[in-house]
C-alpha cells in the first residue's frame, strides 16, 4: 500500500513538473488569464470536411498581421490555419497560412497564389498548445514567421511587392476552400483545437528589432484576446462551423486553454 502511494505521488509531481517546465513551446509555468472566457474550436475532420467561416466583409489588405493559438492532434498531415480567396473553386490562394508536414514542418504563406516564403518550423509537437504569428507587407515584400513568441526567420519576397489582396472574398480556418465544394478531405484539415485568431491589416515592422521581438512575446504569454484584430477579432466576429465543428469555452489559463 505504502509503494503505491509513493509511485502516486511520483507520478503526479513528475506530470506537475512536465507541465510548469514544457507548456505551449515556452518554459515557464502558465499563467492565470481570469478574464478569458472566449471560445475554442475543436476540429476532428471526420466524415464531412470541418471548417470556420468569419461572417464579415474583408476588405483590400495591403499588408497583414495574423496571430493565434493552436493545438494538434495529428502533425503528419497539413494544417490549415487560415485561408482567404475569391472564389472557392478557382481554388485562389489570396491569402493561405499553412503549417505543412513533413520533416521538417514547415510555415507556407502565399498571397494571391503567390509563394512568398515556405519556412521550416521548429518542432510542433501533437498535444501541445503553441502561439504562431505571420506578417506581411506589399510595400517591401517584407514577411515574418513567430512560433511560441521566437522569431522563427524573416525576410523578403520580391514576387510579392506590390500585390493587392482583393476584398470581398471568404475567410476560413480549418481547410483549404478548394476543398469545400465537394466535400473531401485531402489531407489539408487542421486536426485539433484553434482559438484567440486576430488578423489585423497593420504589418510588423523590423521584425528583427528588439522592441518587435519583445511584443509578440507578450502575444505568446498573455490571451492577446482584443490584440490586433481590426479585420478579425475573436471576441467580435461572428463565426460559423460547418461540418460538425465544436466550439466550447477555454480554460482561463493561458497557453493551456
Amino acid at each position: 500500500m505504502l509503494v503505491s502511494l509513493l509511485l502516486l505521488l511520483v507520478t503526479v509531481v513528475a506530470a506537475q513538473d512536465s507541465r510548469d517546465e514544457y507548456w505551449g513551446g515556452r518554459k515557464g509555468a502558465p499563467q492565470l488569464c481570469t478574464q478569458n472566457g472566449l471560445p475554442k474550436l475543436l476540429l476532428n475532420q471526420t466524415g464531412y470536411v470541418q471548417y470556420c467561416h468569419y461572417m464579415t466583409d474583408i476588405p483590400t489588405i495591403t499588408s497583414f498581421t495574423l496571430h493565434f493559438w493552436f493545438h494538434l492532434f495529428d502533425a503528419s498531415r497539413t494544417s490549415t490555419m487560415f485561408n482567404y480567396g475569391l472564389d472557392e473553386g478557382r481554388n485562389t490562394n489570396n491569402l493561405t497560412v499553412q503549417l505543412e508536414s513533413g520533416f521538417p514542418q514547415c510555415w507556407r504563406l502565399e498571397v494571391n497564389d503567390v509563394l512568398v516564403t515556405r519556412v521550416p518550423s521548429p518542432l510542433v509537437r501533437v498535444g501541445e498548445w503553441h502561439h504562431a504569428l505571420v506578417s506581411w507587407q506589399s510595400l517591401t515584400g517584407q514577411w515574418s514567421v513567430f512560433l511560441d513568441g521566437d522569431l522563427v526567420e524573416s525576410g523578403s519576397s520580391v514576387e510579392s511587392r506590390g500585390l493587392v489582396v482583393p476584398g470581398g472574398g471568404n475567410a476560413v480556418s480549418g481547410q483549404h476552400q478548394n476543398t469545400l465544394h465537394n466535400g473531401e478531405d485531402v489531407g489539408q484539415g487542421l486536426e485539433g483545437w484553434m482559438t484567440l485568431l486576430q488578423l489585423s491589416r497593420k504589418p510588423l515592422y523590423q521584425p528583427d528589432s528588439y522592441a518587435i521581438k519583445q511584443y509578440v512575446k507578450f502575444l505568446a504569454t498573455s490571451c492577446s484576446k482584443d490584440v490586433g484584430g481590426d479585420i478579425i477579432g475573436w471576441r467580435v466576429t461572428p463565426r460559423k462551423g460547418y461540418g460538425g465543428i465544436m466550439e466550447t469555452p477555454g480554460t482561463q489559463t493561458c497557453g493551456y486553454f
